[in-house]
């Protein structure tokens, strides 16, 4: 990704129990403001077996440092968290 692009992922939770709130969790190790990782959504409700898709924007500013950097993105409910770090390279 260069400075001042962005991109989007698609993120898929699916639920095997019943009806669940899920919160949506992201950060990045990015100082600053040089990565912002932003939803549309905070919270979702899942059905038994009906997969969503949301998704998430992550944009580097004009000013980020070159690097490689990591970002954290998953859902927690009131029991349990599950993330996935992504690996993000910023060039100039």
């Amino acid at each position: 990704m260069k400075k001042g692009e962005q991109t989007q992922i698609n993120v898929n939770f699916i639920s095997n129990s019943n009806s669940q709130t899920i919160s949506l969790v992201s950060t990045s190790t990015a100082a600053f403001d040089d990565l912002s990782v932003k939803s549309s959504v905070e919270t979702i409700q899942l059905s038994s077996n009906e997969p969503i898709s949301i998704p998430i924007q992550i944009s580097a500013s004009e000013n980020a440092l070159s690097g490689t950097y990591k970002v954290l993105i998953g859902g927690q409910t009131d029991d349990v968290t599950i993330s996935k770090y992504l690996t993000l390279q910023v060039e100039s």
